[in-house]
């Protein structure tokens, strides 16, 4: 967006006594990024006004004629030139003898320097510039004529031609991005508010903007005359609209705009069309309303009492509908996009662009003009699909004021009535569905002091909060605020003090750190099981890795992984981005591959999200999902979830099976977090409970061999952990995988709610220890956590009297049904010796537990 000091000025005046440089840096502290400067006159330097005093024809060329000017010296100049539609008393630019073309290179690219030089054997001293010279428009087909009345200024002979043309100008540009959110800064006038609060000076409003400056007065003897036209005005599409208004105008005559408006739309980036769309183009960069005008002639219409009555409906395309646009491209628009039609046809591109068919013409003699306010999310998304952006647009899509449709409507009326004398030919049609308020705010004096952390004085927080038009009410050290409807960004308390704090200055806030004391500041327990985590498997040997988010379709293809369930990514930027993971282990063994041959034997793991269609917060059980409450709520509604899952993978090149390396590795790094695991075939977890686990679980059964896949499971809770095995020689072979390989994925969320970080401390025991084998028979498939968890539990009845340390001594299998496992059992006293009472109560319970299990004493 560009804005001109000229312009500001007139809605500050006081401002001009502050230096440029000063000012500009002020608005890049306190409103945003100011990504360009240009000083106009710099480039008009040396062009003055003269006046022509003859015009006659070159004696040997018909195609050249001599124009004597009077430049404001003792002497008029003689100007040979090519163009003949200057005649004796019109004022032109001058350029001199050693002057510079202000906008336009050599072919070398370098800037043009004038000479005094002989054309058809008359010398020529200096150039009559025209308004492609000038930096006005492109046309280059005669000499700019200034005519006092376009630029509504007395022209001096020999004064600086940018001082008439308000080239004297200085041009700042703030980058779109910086103001997402500030749509009231799309404007001269907007950004003039915000200056004039920075400095405290004092704002010149317009009378057009000011309410008791009603209707009457911008229409004047027009509207009081009977109207010709009635304009309805119909929502279909009622989430796109805030406020639509309209008014038919008739009786113009279209043209183009005088010189003092094509300069100022020049200076803002706007390129001047004709008299009415450069009217509404002014709107919108000086007032921040966006117009547009639709040639009447071109909308059906019927006869109701007398009256010719325009239907405009704002509703969504129909299917197949198609609009050849004022860029004059054919846009096919799909039924999500909102558009501006009659009762028969699309007109225009609601809040974007309009159609051709519909757009004023220099034959146009009545127009429609539209004063409307959408919603910002719907122009971006219709923006986006068509693949059309605006200035138009861009403005929409930052969030306008409802209430300034009218006010510009009537604007853009009273300058259509002196540039192109428009009558008025209906009243105003305004469909406001909701009515926009203002925002009521409450804030202590104490608060302001205490955030910002310096004094302010009552006064200045009331001459700030006015400047920027709320409505302030001060009572006993507290502020009652009622924002603008013009900044919907004020909401609460901490808007209120950054808007105090931006208007002071930054750089008048200290920087000094907050008075606080010295408390010691540790991780939340989440990361430091995170920390835990990476510090047990980089102790292991494993290297972490970092993949993206988004993988392919062939990576599941490659890892007989199912894709459904996986998020579509919508208009993905390669193939290799398809959609969201919902797993991370198939990026792991992308990773192996690449590096297998690298190091004969190796590892990597990976902690990342994952995300899956069809799960979403409302609804769903917290178990369901493995995730802690503590940090994955279940009331909010449309975010999908997004479960944290670690995979390990290890190559290996001995001929030690992979299954068993990644178990061991797996085992270790839970019993690291004092997690008792074991590991269960899909087979013998039976299929109700298969049932019940999480889908992407299900989903991996197929990628692993069926004899070299288990299911982690807690030792003591049968609590799902997640899934080690083998991937399938095919997902090896396509990933060009020689040597052995093992992988897990676990789910980090469920793994968290039963680990325990505290550190494991005995004292050695003041007593003799005592030792036991026992020797259970229990069935053949029975894991060995499952037997060893029956002993811990049992100690739990005796944590008072001694300590349990459980190793595996001998496993002997006699019969095809059962094995004995012979365990020796120390015993470390706590308090006193152990007696054979003592002894004889824990056997006795531990045998009770063993036979619930389906285990015997031996």
């Amino acid at each position: 967006m560009k804005y001109s000091l000229n312009q500001i000025k007139r809605y500050i005046p006081e401002i001009a006594a502050v230096p440029v440089a000063e000012l500009i840096s002020r608005i890049w502290t306190s409103i945003a990024e100011v990504e360009h400067v240009e000083y106009l006159e710099k480039k008009y330097e040396g062009v003055v006004v003269a006046k022509v005093l003859s015009v006659e024809n070159h004696p040997k060329s018909e195609k050249l004629v001599l124009v004597t000017v009077d430049v404001g010296k003792k002497e008029p100049v003689l100007v040979v030139t090519a163009a003949h539609n200057c005649k004796k008393g019109d004022f032109v630019p001058y350029i001199p003898d050693g002057g510079t073309v202000p906008v336009g290179t050599d072919e070398a690219g370098n800037p043009i320097v004038i000479e005094v030089r002989a054309m058809g054997g008359i010398p020529s001293v200096g150039m009559l510039a025209s308004e492609r010279e000038m930096g006005v428009s492109d046309d280059h087909t005669g000499i700019m004529i200034l005519a006092p009345e376009e630029l509504r200024k007395t022209l001096v002979v020999g004064e600086a031609a940018a001082i008439p043309l308000e080239f004297d100008d200085v041009v700042f540009e703030i980058e779109n991005k910086s103001l997402t959110h500030r749509g009231d800064c799309f404007s001269d006038m907007g950004i003039a508010r915000e200056i004039a609060t920075m400095y405290g000076l004092k704002l010149v409003i317009p009378e057009w903007q000011i309410p008791s400056f009603g209707i009457p007065a911008l229409m004047g003897d027009s509207f009081d005359r009977e109207f010709t036209c009635n304009v309805k005005v119909t929502v279909s599409a009622t989430p796109v609209i805030e406020r639509y208004s309209a008014i038919v105008l008739d009786g113009l005559q279209v043209g183009p705009s005088p010189l003092w408006l094509r300069i100022f739309l020049m200076k803002h980036g706007v390129n001047a069309v004709n008299n009415v769309v450069d009217v509404a183009n002014y709107v919108m960069v000086d007032y921040g309303q966006p117009m547009h005008a639709f040639d009447a002639a071109t909308i059906s219409h019927k006869k109701r009492d007398e009256l010719t009555e325009y239907e405009i409906d704002v509703r969504y395309a129909k299917p197949g509908e198609i609009l050849l646009t004022l860029d004059g491209k054919e846009k096919p628009l799909p039924s999500t996009v909102a558009v501006i039609a009659d009762l028969k046809k699309a007109l225009a591109v609601a809040g974007i662009i309009g159609g051709m068919e519909s757009s004023t013409t220099e034959n146009s003699t009545r127009i429609v003009l539209e004063s409307a306010v959408f919603n910002k999310y719907a122009i971006r998304k219709a923006s986006m699909t068509i693949g059309k952006v605006t200035d138009g647009s861009v403005v929409y899509s930052r969030k306008q004021d409802s209430e300034k449709t009218v006010r510009g409507l009537l604007r853009a009326v009273h300058l259509l009535k002196e540039l192109a004398g428009a009558r008025v030919a209906s009243s105003i049609a305004d469909v406001y569905p909701e009515q926009r308020l203002s925002t009521s705010i409450v804030v202590s004096h104490q608060k302001i002091e205490d955030f910002l952390g310096i004094a302010v004085s009552p006064n200045a927080v009331v001459q700030i909060l006015e400047g920027l038009g709320c409505k302030v009410v001060k009572k006993n050290g507290m502020y009652r605020i009622e924002t603008p409807t013009w900044r919907p960004d004020i909401a609460i308390d901490e808007d209120v003090y950054e808007e105090i704090a931006r208007m002071i200055g930054y750089n008048k806030i200290p920087s000094e750190l907050p008075k606080r004391g010295i408390f010691g500041v540790s991780l939340a327990p989440y990361e430091n099981f995170k920390l835990a985590t990476l510090q047990s498997l980089t102790s292991l040997g494993l290297t972490q890795a970092m993949n993206f988010s988004f993988v392919s379709e062939l990576l599941y293809e490659r890892c007989q992984i199912p894709l459904e369930g996986a998020r579509a990514i919508t208009n993905a930027i390669s193939p290799d981005v398809q959609y969201v993971r919902k797993h991370i282990e198939p990026g792991l063994v992308e990773q192996l591959a690449k590096n297998q041959y690298y190091a004969d034997r190796f590892g990597l793991f990976e902690i990342g999200k994952t995300s899956r269609l069809g799960l979403s917060y409302t609804g769903v059980s917290v178990s369901e999902l493995h995730m802690p409450e503590a940090r994955f709520g279940v009331d909010e509604l449309g975010l999908p979830i997004e479960d944290e899952h670690i995979a390990i993978g290890i190559i290996d090149d001995s001929a030690q099976p992979g299954f068993y390396v990644i178990k061991n590795s797996v085992g270790k790094y839970l019993q690291s977090l004092q997690i008792d695991s074991t590991f269960v075939h899909p087979d013998d977890y039976g299929a109700k409970e298969l049932k019940k686990l999480p889908q992407w679980v299900l989903e991996m059964l197929s990628h692993y061999k069926r004899g070299r896949v288990a299911l982690v499971l807690h030792a003591r809770t049968n609590d799902f952990l997640g899934i080690i095995g083998e991937p399938g020689t095919m997902t090896s072979k396509s990933f060009g995988i020689t040597k052995s390989l093992a992988t897990a994925e676990l789910s980090l969320n469920k793994i968290f709610t039963h680990v325990n970080l505290e550190p494991l401390h005995r004292e050695p025991s003041k007593y003799p220890t005592v030792t036991e084998d026992l020797c259970f028979e229990v069935p053949v498939g029975m894991a060995y956590g499952a037997v060893v968890s029956q002993f811990e539990a049992v100690a739990k009845d005796f944590a008072d009297s001694f300590l349990l340390t459980v190793t595996v001594k001998d496993i002997y299998q006699k019969k095809p049904t059962t094995k004995q496992i012979t365990h020796r059992i120390v015993f470390s006293p706590c308090k006193e010796s152990l007696t054979d009472a003592t002894m004889k109560l824990y056997r006795t319970k531990l045998e009770a537990a063993m036979k619930k299990i389906g285990a015997s004493l031996i």
